[in-house]
């Protein structure tokens, strides 16, 4: 399983708002943050302050984890947003939009896989647990992860809805820069439709090298 999810790791970690780990999620939502700053810079110039911003971005890799090289392009795009909890400190709850998708090809024999999704991610209850620690209560709907093989079969397809709840050390502010996720807190609350990537329990080479082998 750990190859498997350091491409998770790999995946959310270019700004996707997947949730298989809500490690990688938050880490992925402030990435998404920034780049949503990022691309938005010119475009907001004088105009009133927003926490609504559309977001696009390109990304190239190269891995050789799983024993041949594996080259990737991939691009994204979507609506990142933050929200203050009324009802809280003034954490903000995420909110992403977002449509990713990579393409990954053996360049000694012209294999590929490609790997995409669209959905909406989003925090929708923070609870205050004791101090500056916060029970966040956060969902994931639509096709957040379908993989495809170079034949056009679908060897994941993830759609529905998915519940999750996890902790998070919040420092007492509204950065979540600093934010401090709390190991072993993480549960799975509902699986509202079909999720078979998020329930893999294989390993991510076995699949590289059965599709790019």
């Amino acid at each position: 399983m750990q190859a498997h999810g350091e491409n998770v790791r790999r995946v959310t970690e270019r700004g996707i708002g997947m949730a298989k780990h809500s490690t990688t999620r938050r880490a992925g939502a402030l990435i998404v943050a920034l780049v949503v700053l990022g691309a938005t810079a010119q475009s907001v110039g004088a105009a009133a302050p927003s926490n609504d911003a559309h977001y696009s971005w390109d990304d190239q890799f190269t891995y050789d984890d799983c024993g041949l090289v594996v080259e990737g392009v991939g691009h994204g795009s979507g609506l990142f947003r933050d929200v203050a909890d009324k009802h809280g400190d003034g954490t903000p709850l995420l909110f992403d939009n977002y449509s990713w998708e990579f393409i990954s090809t053996n360049p000694a024999n012209g294999k590929w896989f490609r790997e995409y999704g669209q959905g909406l991610l989003r925090d929708f209850r923070i609870t205050n647990v004791e101090g500056t620690v916060h029970t966040f209560l956060s969902r994931e709907t639509g096709r957040p992860y379908t993989l495809v093989d170079m034949n056009g079969n679908k060897l994941f397809f993830d759609r529905g809805r998915l519940l999750t709840t996890f902790k998070v050390d919040t420092k007492g502010d509204t950065d979540t820069s600093n934010d401090e996720f709390i190991q072993g807190s993480f549960e799975l609350l509902a699986d509202n439709g079909d999720h078979p990537f998020w329930h893999f329990d294989g390993e991510w080479c076995d699949i590289v090298n059965d599709l790019l082998g």
